[in-house]
């Protein structure tokens, strides 16, 4: 008989029942074992198709020449047997579960006076097991802590009651040292002992509420019967109990007894992790891995996962917590999908005990086997990215410049998924004038690809581009003049969304936020964008007086010299008058500079107020001679001057919008609100739709603590113009500090999308995020403000925040010194220095900025809490018990500094105050406090 008739015969026989089904080859060896609802629908689905999705499956197919089949009651039954059948035969083709280890087990013996003790064999002798535990350590602890609440034997004597009665057994030193009580002499009667073999079996099971309980009732009784010496026994394993139940992760009370499960997976492996939860406490977690063979779906992976680890773990919980629910139900087990709440919680942490597991796995295994790993990566990347060939060798390219000013670009290169940092190649542009993108980009592509053409040297496999169509369509143009068309892949990147875009195709790639392409890309790109900053930074500072000084019309390199020789610094020439500055280059020249140089700073002065914008609405009235004799002065810092020629202005014209608004900003600037506000009212009745004065006034409202006209005047100047930059950023601003975070990034983003380059949207927007506790996006919000400008000092300021917050004290530190030299007024940048500073263990240090933050802020708390902890670690303990008292007179409130006095009482050796500052910080609701008491105070809590 054909087999293919052979075959159809065998399915014809298939009745429709659930069972397993098993699939052998030519020389009768197993290939597959598989369960089915209805075995004749399932099985037929291997043939009566010529093409399958997954390749094994077709190779498989082709193998089968006989068909073999069991009869279960139930899906259930045939997923049970599948998983025992896999497990004895291991089939070629099936899922192969990489967990062979043994685990150890809790027993109880079946005996008279049951031992207690670990094993790794299960023995079916009506012994009760408890397990299997996949961590030793944690059998152990509890193994611990049952021996010490119950005194139990440990020798194998058959305490038999006849033996006992005939003597044949003596007391040992178990008995001596309190380990046992002696059943072998009838010192212990066995009524006793099991009442505490129960107890025992509902601590290990994780019933320790229950127990606690039990034990209290018990304390309570012998303290009325004055058995006080019983009870305290009874407490000092309450005390036991408490302390091994709060190193259980505590979830919720409320979820009693629940299994949870997750699964991550790949095209060849899957990973289930389980957590089995008893009274709202976290009591065994394992993770296993599975092989995949065929084309199995995460819900089959996942079904077989849960039934091979309730088996194993020997779990009757009748709530499964699953990220989806399976179809087959295990016997009165309810499936949970939760999407917030406790249980969400516990789910999440199964994930992230997942993904570790996995992320370890590959680690093992990039160690164990580079190449594999890496050919692993490669491969991943290749179906990701669409690419016909491995990316092995990888280029990336990023513009970087300053309103055109010092144009570079960058390439960085990876090699197998890593950086190959000799290979990275700095590009100054040498062909495009001003700030054009595109313009460069095509000219670098060409650059080095002619070179490399010229050169016999190796294309990328892979060319990535930091930017959007834009870019990318420039790169193309120059790989089409070189004729390198279709011969190399490019991908562009664009930052906001991480999108991927591809040639001729308009809609973006979004990869997976995790996965290791995506992680690999954005690395290459972040590389380029800090090799591209560095050499720009580098040439803007080389370049600083040729852009300020030898740039003007008629400034020589000479002339440049002789004024730097003569007032050091370009800041010190522009807070020269003119007289000064005719004295080394004569009059004329010297007004030039002023002029210049006026320019330049008045566009400074106006964080973002620019003289531009404020003409462009305005254009219709003029500046008149007063006018401009005031910005002349306002280059000059000369504010009271200026509002002097101002005042002129408006008085000789009334209806002079730009110089009420200008007058304005420099009493504000002198920090003469109230008439600054007077001003900007004047402009406004001149000109209602004077949407930059509403905006100023905004600002100046919120400088004074005034959020609410505050946002009613910025959300007035943007219904006149909603591209008032000014307005949309101090708005995010004061959004931000209303705790509002998401509208404020939400304005920051408007402003972006206005004007990408708009440096301080980047800051502030960085700002939002860090407060948010989004520290990744801040650090690329503040990468992106670095790479327009980094003369703001709250760039600084800001940045190193965010990198204490994720604990880089020492990047943090650099750019707190980075804002102390830009601006020395700010306290609150000397506290927070101090803070890292101490962090560093630099309490020298850190004393000196507190005295220059209270030089400044004489009532902060904080600042003396710093200056105390500061002086406690340089061992003046006096000192930092007066700033800590002035820290608590301050804020009675701060609980933190309470603790750190209690710390540098106990350093003095006064227990007794120690305690009492625990104790204080202890009402005010902190908890580090009241396990602090627990530990060192020895103080009865209520």
């Amino acid at each position: 008989m054909e087999k293919s008739e052979k075959i159809q015969e065998l399915l014809n026989s298939l009745p429709d029942n659930p069972g397993v089904y098993q699939f052998y080859d030519a020389q009768a060896l197993l290939l597959y074992i598989g369960k089915a609802k209805n075995l004749k629908k399932r099985v037929g689905s291997y043939f009566n198709r010529d093409v399958h999705d997954n390749n094994k499956t077709s190779v498989l197919v082709k193998k089968i020449c006989d068909i073999k089949f069991i009869i279960v009651d139930t899906e259930l039954d045939a997923l049970l047997l599948e998983n025992s059948l896999i497990k004895n035969h291991q089939p070629r083709y099936n899922v192969l579960l990489k967990d062979d280890k043994t685990y150890p087990w809790i027993c109880i013996k079946n005996e008279r006076f049951p031992r207690v003790f670990s094993t790794r064999t299960f023995v079916k002798d009506g012994s009760a097991y408890f397990g299997p535990y996949a961590s030793g350590r944690t059998m152990h602890i509890l193994l611990d802590l049952v021996h010490k609440l119950y005194p139990l034997r440990n020798c194998n004597f058959n305490l038999s009651a006849e033996n006992i009665e005939k003597k044949k057994f003596k007391i040992c030193l178990e008995y001596h040292i309190g380990n046992c009580k002696g059943p072998c002499e009838n010192l212990q009667s066995e009524e006793e002992y099991n009442a505490n073999i129960a107890l025992i079996k509902n601590i290990i099971k994780g019933n320790i509420s229950s127990v606690i309980k039990e034990m209290k009732s018990l304390m309570l009784s012998y303290s009325e019967k004055t058995e006080f010496e019983k009870a305290q026994l009874i407490k000092e394993k309450i005390g036991l109990l408490l302390n091994y139940q709060s190193k259980s992760t505590v979830v919720s009370p409320d979820i009693e007894n629940a299994d949870v499960f997750s699964i991550v997976s790949d095209e060849k492996t899957a990973y289930v992790n389980y957590l089995r939860v008893i009274n709202g406490a976290i009591i065994q977690g394992h993770t296993i891995e599975l092989k995949k063979k065929l084309e199995e779906t995460p819900e089959e992976l996942l079904t077989l996962a849960i039934a091979e680890l309730r088996s194993r773990f020997d779990s009757n919980a009748k709530e499964i917590i699953v990220p989806f629910a399976p179809e087959l139900q295990f016997g009165g087990a309810q499936y949970t999908v939760p999407q917030r709440g406790d249980k969400r919680h516990l789910l999440e942490l199964s994930e992230k005990n997942v993904g570790y597991y996995r992320k370890e796995k590959e680690r093992q295994q990039s160690l164990v086997d580079p190449e594999r790993h890496t050919r692993r990566i490669m491969q991943q990347m290749m179906k990701d990215l669409r690419l016909k060939s491995e990316p092995r060798l990888i280029e990336c390219f990023d513009n970087s410049n300053i309103q055109g000013s010092y144009p570079v670009a960058a390439m960085t290169v990876f090699i197998d998924g890593k950086p190959a940092k000799k290979q990275y190649r700095h590009f100054n542009i040498k062909t495009v004038e001003g700030p054009d993108d595109f313009a460069s980009m095509e000219e670098v592509i060409y650059r080095r690809y002619k070179r490399v053409l010229e050169g016999n040297l190796p294309l990328p496999d892979l060319i990535v581009i930091d930017g959007g169509k834009g870019q990318l369509s420039s790169a193309l143009k120059s790989l089409e003049n070189l004729g390198l068309t279709g011969k190399v892949g490019i991908i562009g990147i664009a930052k906001k969304l991480e999108e991927i875009y591809y040639p001729g195709d308009s809609l973006p790639l979004y990869l997976d936020k995790k996965s290791e392409t995506l992680r690999i890309i954005q690395q290459i790109r972040d590389e380029a964008h800090r090799f591209g900053i560095t050499h720009h930074r580098k040439k803007r500072e080389k370049g600083t007086i040729k852009t300020e000084l030898t740039e003007i019309p008629g400034v020589s390199d000479l002339t440049a010299r002789k004024l730097l020789e003569k007032f050091k610094s370009v800041k010190q020439i522009k807070s020269k008058t003119l007289e000064e500055i005719s004295e080394v280059v004569g009059p004329s020249k010297a007004q030039q500079i002023l002029s210049h140089l006026a320019r330049l700073l008045f566009s400074f002065l106006f964080f973002f107020l620019t003289i531009s914008k404020a003409l462009a609405q305005t254009d219709s009235l003029a500046i008149d001679a007063n006018t401009t004799e005031g910005i002349h002065q306002d280059s000059l810092k000369n504010y009271k001057e200026a509002i002097k020629y101002y005042s002129k202005a408006t008085k000789a014209n009334t209806e002079n919008a730009n110089a009420w608004l200008y007058k304005a900003t420099d009493r504000y600037l002198l920090g003469q609100n109230k008439s600054a506000l007077e001003d900007l009212a004047m402009a406004i009745k001149v000109k209602p739709d004077f949407s930059l004065a509403f905006s100023k006034k905004g600002l100046i409202e919120a400088a004074g603590g005034d959020f609410k006209s505050a946002l009613a005047d910025l959300d007035k100047a943007l219904s006149l113009n909603g591209e008032n930059l000014e307005a949309l950023v101090q708005r995010g601003i004061i959004k931000n500090k209303m705790k509002k975070h998401k509208e404020a990034i939400d304005d920051f983003n408007v402003a972006l999308d206005i004007k990408p380059s708009c440096a301080e949207a980047w800051i502030y927007r960085a700002k939002s995020h860090n407060d948010i506790g989004d520290y990744q996006m801040a650090m690329i919000d503040f990468s992106k403000a670095i790479h327009l400008d980094s003369t703001h000092y709250e760039l600084f300021k800001f940045r190193g925040n965010t990198e204490f917050q994720i604990q880089d004290f020492k990047s943090a530190l650099e750019d707190y010194n980075k804002a102390v030299e830009m601006n020395d007024k700010d306290p609150e940048v000397y506290t927070n220095r101090a803070a890292t500073r101490i962090n560093l263990r630099d309490n020298k240090g850190a004393v000196e900025d507190c005295n220059k933050a209270l030089s400044t802020d004489a009532n902060n708390p904080k600042i003396y809490n710093f200056r105390g902890t500061a002086k406690s670690g340089l061992k003046d303990y006096r000192g930092a018990i007066e700033d800590l008292d002035k820290a608590i007179k301050l804020k009675p409130s701060f609980s933190a500094a309470y603790i750190n006095r209690a710390a540098v009482h106990f350093a003095m050796g006064d227990k007794k105050g120690a305690c009492a500052d625990l104790v204080s910080a202890d009402s005010l609701g902190n908890d580090l406090a009241n396990d602090l008491i627990d530990k060192y105070c020895n103080i009865k809590q209520k």
